[in-house]
């Protein structure tokens, strides 16, 4: 088993909801790799959760323009749009990572295969089941 990197380590510290640990763990990677769009995702997400939802905006912006392949980073996004009333806005960004998801590709992360389309309807569902279905309509319209 190998070992994880700092930046899916500051991950495993937000699964365990201690977001400043994941907080330190990011940014000590993004000190060395500012461009690491996995460690940007972790700071922008630990940011989130401690309140700090002007810094989790341009993290998880920077995250996307460093790697737009990755639906999480976009469903975050998406999040933080939708926490500070953007509803439009948080509509494309869900939209993004379900199309990207669609394609059912490996994490690059965590070379993981994963039924993405799967996971980011559920996740939609779960964090902002009142947009899910306006999601669902513009991605099938969208087709």
């Amino acid at each position: 088993m190998s070992t994880p990197s700092s930046a899916e380590a500051a991950l495993e510290q937000i699964d365990r909801r201690n977001f400043a640990g994941a907080r330190d763990l990011a940014r000590q990677v993004i000190a060395q790799r500012p461009d690491d769009a996995l460690a940007l995702r972790a700071l922008g997400v630990a940011e989130f959760a401690l309140g700090r939802q002007k810094e989790a905006l341009e993290l998880l912006r920077r995250s996307v323009r460093a790697d737009p392949s990755q639906a999480l980073s976009h469903l975050a996004l998406g999040n933080v749009l939708h926490e500070q009333d953007r509803l439009d806005a948080a509509i494309a960004s869900y939209r993004r990572a379900q199309r990207l998801v669609n394609r059912q590709e490996v994490d690059p992360y965590t070379s993981q295969t994963y039924d993405h389309a799967n996971l980011i309807a559920l996740a939609i569902r779960l964090w902002r089941p009142h947009i899910a279905l306006i999601v669902d309509l513009q991605i099938c319209r969208s087709r």
